[in-house]
Order: C-alpha cells, then sequence, then structure tokens
C-alpha cells in the first residue's frame, strides 16, 4: 500500500493520467509534478480533474451529478438518459442498453453516493466500469470513477498500488 509520501514515477503517472483522458498539462499538474513523478498526496488533484472521475460533495444535487455521468459516459460511446421524478430533484430514473433503475440522493435521508454508482453500475454496460475511492466512507466528499473494465485491467497491471490507492471495486448498495 502506497503512502501519501511515496513518489509516483512520471512514466506511471502519464500513463494513468492519459487513460483518464488528461494528455496535456494544467495548472495542477505543473503545481504538483516533480522531475521524476508525483507525490502520492498530490497526484489526485491532477488526476481528478478528468471528466471520468467524479468529485462529489453530499449537498451535490442528484441531476448535477448525473449530468456528469451523462457526458464521461457519452465520450466513452455510451448512451445513459435520466429522468428526476420530482420537484426536488432526489429521485430519476436512469436507462442505459435498455436496462432500468431508479436512484435517490437525499442527505436529509442518509442516502450514500456509493449507492448511486452502485445504480448506474448495475445498468451499465458489461465493459464499463464505476470504481470508488476507498476513503469515500464517512467523508463529506466521495470520489468516483468510470472507465472500460479492459482500461482498469491495464492499469492495475502497470500501476497496482497507485490505482488501488486511488480507487476499488464498487460494493454493493445496502
Amino acid at each position: 500500500m502506497l503512502s501519501e509520501h511515496d513518489r509516483i514515477p512520471l512514466d506511471a503517472a502519464h500513463s494513468i493520467l492519459a487513460t483518464f483522458g488528461i494528455t496535456k498539462p494544467t495548472k495542477a499538474y505543473e503545481r504538483w509534478v516533480h522531475p521524476d513523478g508525483f507525490d502520492v498526496r498530490d497526484f489526485g488533484d491532477v488526476l481528478f480533474e478528468s471528466q471520468f472521475v467524479f468529485v462529489v460533495d453530499w449537498r451535490e444535487p442528484l441531476e448535477c451529478v448525473l449530468d456528469l455521468v451523462v457526458a464521461a459516459l457519452n465520450s466513452l460511446d455510451v448512451q445513459l438518459r435520466f429522468q428526476c421524478n420530482d420537484n426536488e430533484g432526489v429521485r430519476a430514473q436512469v436507462e442505459c442498453d435498455g436496462r432500468r433503475a431508479a436512484l435517490k440522493y437525499c442527505q436529509p435521508d442518509d442516502d450514500r453516493w456509493d449507492d448511486v454508482f452502485s445504480g448506474l453500475q448495475s445498468i451499465a454496460p458489461e465493459h464499463i466500469e464505476f470504481r470508488g475511492s476507498p476513503w469515500n466512507e464517512g467523508r463529506d466528499t466521495s470520489v468516483f470513477a468510470v472507465l472500460p473494465r479492459d482500461e482498469w485491467t491495464d492499469l492495475e497491471r502497470t500501476s497496482p498500488d497507485v490505482i488501488a490507492h486511488f480507487f476499488e471495486t464498487l460494493r454493493p448498495s445496502r
């Protein structure tokens, strides 16, 4: 397991970033890059700028999060549609590949973003995988990502410690 003080070699970092669609230096990249790579504690600032990574505050409306997911999946040639079912925007019907799910996120009800993303995974095509951060539990901000399964497999083969530090397979909904 990596510690926040470990260094991710530059070649590995570039490969991971490219997989997540980050192919040009950003402000965060310029801020945190070292000649030999990135400190683990800083790499998330760069990686989480990807359109395939969702950094979700506990107060975020479900509709706004689903808009981000739709855009990311469209970039992966996957069509997700949703319709919010109420004025508060805490319930939505989502459809993908002919499969449907009812999603709900309402903080006063102690709903969890993990359950929303597990619901999305349940209707996603077989070649698409959502993952969550191992650090999500008990935090105000949760992090999730989506990539084709074969890209997750490639990342785990080439940079297993880095990927395990930032993302894990989603647990089933409670």
